[in-house]
């Protein structure tokens, strides 16, 4: 087996020293939009072409069997009738090209009312720094084939991406039969078609269920068994021509039907629990050429006796298994509980006496006594039944057990890069955050809390870059890894995979084929973006959830930036979080029992925002998002959940982040947060406040005039994941003698005797213009009217002086002042 499995590494090493493109051949993959392979053979719902990368608002994408010139399937982008789509993208990544080579773009065009500031159909360098295509369309024009010869840019490491893409676009774009051919002589010596479609045809027979180590032995005598899916092509014949063949600990070879749909292997001498190794192979029955085998290891388990009965869902993520009154009584009280799967639960003892009070989980852990802080914890249990012994009850009250989803956040005990927030400590954590996480990943624990933290049930795992590590490197760098290795944490996150990138996922899912587990830590892998790849992407789902004896994460990278109104905001969620749903669940079985979408919490302008909108609360947003979780029928049982980016959100949002996780994951609410508090999506306050709409609502004074800088808001202020634009306009002051210029306007809607904060940044646009780093402190201040009193204790200007910041493009760029008021208010109106 192991020399077999170096010889399909060599020959996968040989398929990407792949040779020169010919003239006139496609360097897209699926240019046609075909999806026979993904409907006809898999059975699998896909909502975009094989190959391409949906990202932004994906339910404004349809594609369509119209009869076109050229015959071809369509892509419509279409815009809701009477408004504007948001950005709209399909996506290839990972393209070999090279730089000043000439190459000719193609396809066919349909618009329809069609119009947008920003569009193409073009090839794009590292960043999407640069774009070379075909970049402009009439408003209405019938089938019409159109082209772009262009001299290809340079990009960072070579690295090259083509799109389709449309922004802030009314109307209808139809595309078919694209196609982009080199024409120079150095573009078609050095430019290759995708591995994408070499790989694609590598035959795969995936684990699909259970959990390979997950297999459950019937106590009826029913054989046990374990199911696959087969992907890729075949060799030749029909698939009625193959068979699967299998053994359990190199025993006696069994053998049942090839099929495109699940293929169910009885394990009949698999009789007892344990792991076992199972080998499996694709055989061509007339000759006996094996076109594909891979031994697992595999595990069976008795499944153990459980029951519902009694339980109580509270929302999608939550569901109580126990809720019973304690008698009042030092004596020892014993009370049950069943887990129909394995999880994290929450107990407290609600009202009752801490002074004398023990409370012991399946006789062996103690789980709650006098020093616990608010007489609750959390553990992470196994399915089945389980025991609470309760003694010191003197007070009586009631004992509550609750099974929740895990609880993740990225990252403790960092600060956030604006110092004039509070710190964010180990007293911040106990005080804010434990109340409501139960897996910590990075940062810091301070040694002297860590005993404190593991004794109250706590997970903690490290974090470890894996971007692009080669598949015959990264079993070595989990084997040595701390997370995997260090008694201090219980596993690691691999950071991070994209599912549109062949050059991240391939490596990682035969890196993670070659890893051995060694111990019972575990590994976490983030992804971003849906998977869209059939094959491929089943195959690398399998990995991640099968690692570890079926205990690997997979965590998906869900952070959303504002939108301009609330409606617009539920079509953004709704493809975001819900599509992203649907599209796992197609992927593999059962995957919400492995896998949750993790958010994000930050808001820290100049640092790292996804507040790109003034006029948005977003407090109100990100309960929205959390809203959605605990409620949409397509989100329930969602295994994981949580953020990433609490170090870079402020003092107010990381508060407000776990009374969220609070709120819907450990007391299990549907109802919004932001209800009980008065807030809303736009509460009014300030109308264009980035001055994108020139002086609408604003009177001026002075020698103000509209500014706009491409670029400005994500360079300087770092509003993160492509603002269209958004921020990027401003009121410009220019000195004149001793005159004071002003901007002024009415701001209503406030509740007398609340806090609020004011927040605006300031910047000298001469810096901007001239890309120069040049921190100071500017001379423009706030006056806030009678109806506002300033609280100074909590109010500050920030001078943002880094010399780089998060990312490349913030290194050595203008930096801002950022404004921080926190008054309250005692009037309606200010």
């Amino acid at each position: 087996m192991k020399k077999i499995l170096f010889i399909c590494s060599l020959l996968l090493g040989i398929t990407l020293l792949q040779a020169a493109v010919a003239p006139g051949e496609n360097i897209l993959v699926n240019g046609e939009f075909d999806m026979e392979d993904v409907t006809h053979l898999t059975g699998l719902d896909m909502k975009s072409p094989q190959f391409w990368g949906p990202t932004g608002a994906t339910q404004n994408i349809n594609i369509l069997d119209k009869n076109v010139p050229a015959g071809k399937r369509i892509v419509q982008f279409i815009a809701p009738t009477g408004s504007k789509s948001d950005e709209v993208t399909l996506r290839q990544m990972d393209m070999t090209l090279v730089p000043g080579g000439k190459y000719r773009i193609t396809a066919m065009v349909k618009t329809t009312g069609f119009k947008s500031p920003h569009c193409g159909i073009t090839v794009y360098n590292s960043g999407w720094a640069e774009e070379l295509g075909i970049v402009s369309f009439p408003e209405n024009q019938e089938w019409t084939r159109m082209q772009a010869d262009i001299t290809l840019m340079p990009s960072r490491d070579n690295w090259y991406g083509f799109a389709l893409f449309a922004c802030d676009f009314t109307g209808a774009i139809e595309i078919a039969d694209v196609k982009m051919a080199a024409i120079s002589e150095d573009a078609l010596k050095g430019s290759k078609v995708s591995e994408l479609t070499r790989q694609l045809a590598q035959p795969r027979l995936v684990p699909w269920k259970p959990l390979l180590h997950n297999i459950p032995l019937h106590k009826d005598g029913k054989v046990p068994e374990m199911t696959f899916r087969f992907f890729g092509k075949l060799p030749g014949g029909e698939i009625t021509d193959y068979s699967v063949c299998y053994s359990v600990n190199g025993g006696g070879t069994l053998e049942v039907p090839l099929t495109r749909q699940e293929i169910a292997l009885p394990l009949p001498s698999v009789t007892t629990a344990g792991d076992f190794m199972l080998a499996v192979s694709v055989v061509q029955k007339t000759t006996g050429k094996v076109i594909y085998m891979r031994a697992h290891t595999a595990s069976a388990f008795v499944v153990p006796e459980t029951s519902d009965k009694g339980h109580r869902r509270l929302n999608n993520l939550v569901v109580e298994v126990l809720n019973a009154p304690l008698a009042k009584s030092a004596d020892a009280q014993k009370f049950s509980f069943s887990m129909v799967r394995s999880g994290w639960i929450f107990i407290a003892a609600k009202n009752a006496e801490a002074k004398s009070l023990e409370i012991k989980l399946d006789g062996k852990v103690t789980v709650i006594n006098a020093n616990t802080p608010r007489l609750e914890n959390f553990r992470d249990v196994l399915i089945g039944g389980h025991t609470l012994e309760i003694t010191g009850a003197v007070n009586g009250g009631t004992i509550i057990v609750r099974s929740i989803p895990e609880i993740f956040n990225y990252c403790p005990g960092i600060n956030n890069g604006v110092p004039e927030n509070p710190k964010f400590d180990w007293e911040f954590q106990k005080k804010y955050v434990l109340p409501a996480v139960t897996t910590q990943n990075g940062g810091n624990i301070p040694p002297e809390n860590r005993k404190e933290f593991f004794d109250a049930g706590y997970k903690w795992i490290a974090n470890l870059g894996t971007v692009y590590v080669k598949s015959d490197v990264l079993p070595q760098r989990l084997k040595t890894s701390t997370g995997m290795t260090s008694p201090t944490y219980q596993g690691v996150s691999c950071d991070e995979q994209f599912f549109n990138s062949l050059s991240s996922i391939l490596p990682y899912t035969e890196g993670m084929k070659r890893f051995v587990p060694f111990n019972d830590h575990v590994i976490y892998t983030w992804i971003t973006g849906m998977p869209s790849i059939v094959g491929l992407h089943n195959d690398f789902i399998a990995e991640c959830v099968n690692t570890c004896h079926g205990r690997g994460r997979l965590i998906s990278e869900v952070y959303c930036r504002t939108q301009p109104t609330l409606e617009d905001a539920m079509k953004y969620l709704n493809t975001a979080i819900i599509d992203k749903t649907k599209a796992y669940k197609s992927f593999y079985p059962d995957i919400l029992q492995h896998w949750g979408i993790i958010l994000g919490d930050f808001n820290q302008i100049p640092i790292l925002s996804l507040a790109h909108h003034s006029n948005v609360d977003y407090k109100y947003y990100l309960d929205l998002q959390f809203n959605i979780l605990a409620n949409h029928p397509e989100c329930k049982d969602m295994a994981i959940t949580g953020y990433w980016g609490s170090y870079y959100a402020d003092h107010e949002l990381h508060r407000w982040a776990f009374m969220l996780t609070r709120h819907y994951c450990v007391e299990g609410k549907k109802t919004m947060l932001s209800d009980v508090y008065g807030l809303s999506y736009d509460p009014g306050h300030i109308k264009n406040g980035d001055f994108g709409n020139g002086f609408d609502h604003w009177t001026i004074s002075g020698n103000i005039t509209g500014g706009k800088h491409a670029g400005f808001a994500s360079r300087s202020q770092n509003r993160w994941g492509g603002n269209n634009g958004v921020g990027d306009t401003f009121a410009l002051f220019t000195k004149q003698n001793d005159e004071v210029s002003t901007v002024t306007q009415k701001a209503p809607g406030f509740v007398p005797g609340k806090a609020y904060c004011l927040q605006f940044s300031t910047v000298d646009f001469n810096d901007v213009k001239a890309n120069r780093l040049n921190p100071r402190l500017f001379g423009i201040n706030v006056t806030l009217g009678d109806g506002a009193q300033i609280r100074n204790d909590l109010s500050w200007v920030h001078v943002d002086k880094r010399e780089k910041g998060r990312y490349a493009q913030n290194n050595g760029v203008a930096r801002c002042n950022l404004h921080h008021i926190v008054f309250i208010a005692t009037k309606p109106e200010i």
